[in-house]
């Protein structure tokens, strides 16, 4: 069974509306990115509901290394139907979803034990109608007997 061994995250500086955290579970046999996004401002913030990264994910970019053959996979993401409306997260509280890495990266689930992997992603957000917030996070998680 590949489990996740470390996760390292990188916030880029900007105004800091959000704190994006990105885990991996593999607790239900498949691999799922869980995703918290946080606000941190002093006031509720609103984004665009399609915005988060388990709804379609536009600002959402992963790419899949495979550290024992030198193997790039960028995930496309497919465009779905917009989720329209928009989603308040009140001051210092969070909204949290999963996206399914096997949908994005099929041969994951398939790898023997012994392979490595570096799931490398990248999130950017902004609040609606609120200029100066958006927060762009980046994070590796290593996958294998690192």
């Amino acid at each position: 069974m590949i489990t996740a061994v470390r996760s390292e995250e990188l916030h880029v500086p900007g105004a800091s509306a959000f704190e994006i955290e990105a885990i991996l579970d593999q607790r239900s046999g498949d691999f799922t990115l869980l995703f918290e996004v946080k606000n941190i401002a002093d006031r509720p913030m609103q984004v665009d509901s399609f915005d988060l990264p388990w709804n379609g994910a536009r600002n959402l970019k992963l790419y899949l290394i495979n550290a024992e053959k030198d193997h790039l996979e960028n995930a496309l993401i497919p465009i779905i139907d917009p989720i329209t409306g928009t989603t308040s997260i009140k001051a210092g509280r969070s909204v949290s979803g999963k996206l399914t890495l096997s949908r994005y990266f099929p041969k994951l689930g398939t790898q023997s034990s012994e392979e490595k992997f570096l799931l490398c992603w990248s999130f950017s957000l902004a609040a609606t109608g609120t200029p100066g917030t958006s927060d762009t996070m980046v994070g590796v998680i290593a996958i294998g007997p690192w």
